[in-house]
């Protein structure tokens, strides 16, 4: 009796695919460094999603493997972070 008064009392979300231009554009940040072992996987499932107005941007912060070759593979843009800031005390400017 409860789940039937449960999901009376909500409404149903209509599916994402509906019309997406109704829908605003998403912007994904993603931190990264030395990630060259996870970030196919993470890219692979953004790219999979349904909402086509995605923007995917991959800020590195001065990795020392393929990372930044990866993110070029996957067409999305990189911000390159190679100079360290006055002051940087490492994971507190995360």
């Amino acid at each position: 009796m409860f789940t039937a008064v449960l999901f009376h009392r909500f409404p149903k979300v209509s599916s994402i695919n509906d019309n997406q231009s109704d829908y605003p554009s998403v912007s994904v940040i993603i931190p990264v460094r030395n990630e060259e072992t996870t970030l196919p996987r993470l890219l692979n499932d953004l790219k999979a999603q349904s909402i086509t107005a995605i923007e995917i941007i991959c800020v590195d912060d001065a990795s020392e493997d393929a990372t930044a070759n990866i993110v070029s593979a996957y067409d999305v843009q990189l911000i390159s972070l190679d100079d360290k800031p006055a002051g940087w005390l490492g994971k507190s400017w995360a």
